[in-house]
């Protein structure tokens, strides 16, 4: 193509630029599976550089990034409701990245090589993806995340290798995940326990299906990742001390009563500690530590 072909190019919309690099890159790599020839290489060089696609990268990628705070400060204030849409949104603008981005994809999957714009990108979401999972246990939202960037990495053989991994560790745990909820509904509900602790047995101490309580602290039973228990006795008394571990935050209460004390490790091993003795089980199972 001359140079006035060229210029007439550049003075279409960005959709239609896309639409003829596009077929251009399409046809001339059979899809990515052969090496373009010199003279369409050359052509896609003027795609990546042209400042109309270069904005485009630049204004997306922040756009992606400020989507990927957002859900994740959306979970930190336990805002799973605004977590689960803005991540629709990522996913959603992921794809919109992808359709400027596969021409130069196709052109250097058939040169063997990767893309570094779509590598940067490709980093950016895996981390997305891990920390849904890994820092905040939304595993269906990591999959959700994970099963677009398969699609919008497709052709970029190295990096799409690592998602076909995680996809199935994700799908392995959203398994394990159906089974311990379908075990949940098959046992008894928690046994609501109340009471009044402390110098004159002014801290209230709760546990229910909807949290676990000491004073003004709280803990939802699902977000519980650790129970530890014991007592102390001397001379004619005893200590018994009870800690509840979430994310980031741990519960202590220290009972004179046995009763008390018995009535309340019984409610939280009902709402807690079955759950998490089955995630072990299955986490010893896998070879995790």
């Amino acid at each position: 193509m001359n140079s006035t072909v060229k210029d007439e190019i550049w003075l279409m919309p960005l959709a239609k630029v896309v639409a003829t690099f596009q077929t251009l890159s399409q046809v001339a790599t059979d899809n990515g599976q052969q090496c373009a020839p010199q003279a369409v290489r050359e052509w896609m060089k003027s795609y990546e550089q042209a400042p109309i696609v270069r904005e485009f990268f630049v204004k997306r990628k922040e756009h992606l990034e400020t989507l990927t705070k957002n859900a994740l400060s959306a979970l930190k204030r336990q805002d799973a409701e605004k977590a689960e849409e803005v991540t629709k949104r990522f996913c959603l603008s992921l794809k919109t990245w992808d359709r400027v981005a596969q021409p130069i994809q196709l052109i250097r999957q058939g040169e063997g090589t990767t893309d570094p714009e779509t590598e940067r990108v490709f980093e950016m979401s895996r981390d997305f993806s891990l920390s849904l999972n890994n820092e905040h246990g939304e595993t269906g939202l990591a999959a959700e995340v994970v099963e677009m960037q398969r699609l919008v990495f497709k052709e970029a053989g190295r990096l799409d290798q690592h998602l076909e991994q995680d996809e199935k560790a994700l799908a392995q745990m959203l398994r394990q995940q159906k089974e311990m909820q379908q075990q949940m509904e098959r046992t008894p509900h928690v046994s609501p326990f109340s009471g009044r602790i402390g110098v004159a047995r002014r801290t209230v101490v709760e546990v229910t299906d909807e949290h676990i309580r000491v004073g003004s602290r709280t803990i939802h039973p699902d977000k519980v990742t650790g129970l530890r228990w014991g007592g102390i006795q001397y001379g004619m008394g005893s200590y018994y001390d009870i800690w509840v571990a979430g994310k980031g935050q741990e519960l202590h209460v220290q009972i004179r009563r046995r009763k008390i004390y018995e009535e309340m490790v019984q409610c939280l091993w009902e709402g807690c500690g079955m759950r998490i003795a089955t995630e072990i089980y299955h986490e010893v199972g896998e070879g995790r530590n």
